[in-house]
């Protein structure tokens, strides 16, 4: 995972680019989320990660901020309100029910967002851009 980065930039004062060991050294939450795929599965987790707030914090939000575009290694995006990325039960997973997060469910990262269905939790993030 050396060569890992995650840039979070647009609407922000400070552009970050994060290695994978600066995203696991952040303060971190562990939760109990419901991944719900519709007409697929249901998967009660424990995933433990990063808040997209705390990371929003760091990159400071520039006037006019409402969206926040989390970007996939695979090409896959989806765009979410800011007020949504800032609510409790919005991180970026690193862990899932204690082991670290397999290939399938995302690795490096998984967008964890409680309350939203899994379309919305995008894998592979590589990018997430503030509109």
């Amino acid at each position: 995972m050396a060569d890992y980065r995650l840039t979070v930039d647009g609407l922000v004062e400070k552009p970050l680019t994060l290695t994978y060991d600066d995203i696991v050294a952040s303060p971190s939450v562990t939760e109990v989320v419901l991944l719900i795929c519709p007409l697929t599965f249901v998967d009660n987790a424990e995933w433990t990660g990063v808040p997209v707030s705390t990371l929003l914090a760091e990159a400071g939000l520039k006037s006019g901020a409402t969206k926040v575009e989390f970007q996939a290694l695979d090409g896959y995006q989806n765009v979410l309100t800011l007020e949504d990325v800032q609510k409790d039960g919005v991180f970026l997973a690193y862990k899932v029910d204690g082991q670290l997060l397999p290939l399938e469910h995302g690795y490096p990262l998984r967008l964890v967002a409680e309350g939203q269905y899994g379309s919305n939790w995008v894998k592979w993030i590589t990018h997430i851009e503030v509109m």
